[in-house]
């Protein structure tokens, strides 16, 4: 198999687990979101510290802890993955998934108004129509629901910040949040033996549940391995095509696993976004092919 094939199948399968995360996430549903944060964070510092080891890898580590411009951004970055992991998991453990799952539409188009306002990128006449439409859709939840879907918008926003300051760090991705989540450490051991003390979190979980907890660590770290596998050797496009796999089997899962509602008005929001998704996908088709003409032309 080609490193293209491999490339392409890691990445699939990275998105494929990332989309089926509420299926773990509600084993553990009965225990409170911020002690499945704090597992997160714990358990996956240690595997990553684990693979470190076994790559032998600390060089990158020292790479970065000697740029204190890519410390501060690390740091930062941190706050905004623990801020997507906890109300992702928070989204699951409350039955909205669909909401959940409009962020991960959302958050390529806010991808594209970050590139604007920071990277001084310039929007094509599709992508422009194409954010106009979200920004309608996000418009009319708002005013027929009376409250802004602030689960969607934070996952997009954080994740979107989270990628927007990656973008400025060359490092391997295991290295980087293997920093992220040690900087998060002290704050989750700090909770969790909090709790302990008084006779909460630890104190009450049963075997079952450590062995569910202590799982978090994998789940978390295997997909971020394959993707930066994948990411690798798949061209970018086809990237921004395979991300969509994330949000699509959340509203499948919430549609016919969780039988969570949907009413004729999130309907309506969720079509201004998929309308959207065609046109970015219009969009960025024809800048490939327009690209790739110019390479053939020279």
């Amino acid at each position: 198999m080609q490193s293209s094939q491999k490339g392409l199948l890691y990445a699939t399968l990275a998105f494929t687990l990332w989309g089926f995360f509420p299926f773990y996430f509600t084993q553990v549903s009965h225990i409170p979101p911020l002690e499945i944060l704090a597992n997160r964070i714990i358990w996956s510092a240690l595997l990553l510290l684990f693979i470190i080891y076994l790559r032998n890898i600390w060089s990158s580590i020292g790479g970065i802890l000697r740029h204190p411009k890519q410390k501060y951004a690390l740091t930062l970055s941190s706050v905004f993955i623990a801020l997507n992991w906890g109300v992702y998991i928070w989204a699951i453990d409350n039955q909205r998934i669909f909401e959940a799952s409009l962020g991960y539409y959302i958050n390529p188009l806010v991808n594209i108004v970050l590139g604007v306002l920071f990277l001084g990128e310039r929007l094509r006449r599709l992508q422009w129509l194409a954010v106009l439409l979200a920004t309608i859709g996000v418009i009319f939840q708002v005013m027929q629901l009376n409250h802004v879907p602030w689960v969607a918008l934070c996952l997009a926003f954080s994740f979107g910040f989270y990628g927007l300051i990656h973008k400025k760090i060359s490092e391997d991705a295991v290295p980087c949040l293997f920093l992220e989540t040690l900087l998060l450490l002290p704050i989750a051991l700090m909770f969790l033996g909090y709790l302990s003390t008084s006779g909460q979190g630890p104190m009450l979980w049963k075997i079952p549940d450590w062995g569910l907890l202590i799982l978090a660590g994998p789940v978390t770290v295997i997909p971020l391995l394959l993707f930066s596998t994948g990411v690798k050797t798949v061209a970018y496009s086809i990237i921004g095509f395979l991300q969509y796999i994330v949000p699509s089997l959340l509203f499948f899962l919430a549609a016919f696993v969780y039988d969570e509602p949907f009413s004729i008005d999130q309907l309506i929001t969720f079509l201004f976004i998929w309308t959207a998704i065609i046109f970015i996908s219009i969009d960025a088709i024809k800048h490939s092919n327009n690209k790739a003409k110019v390479r053939n032309q020279s």
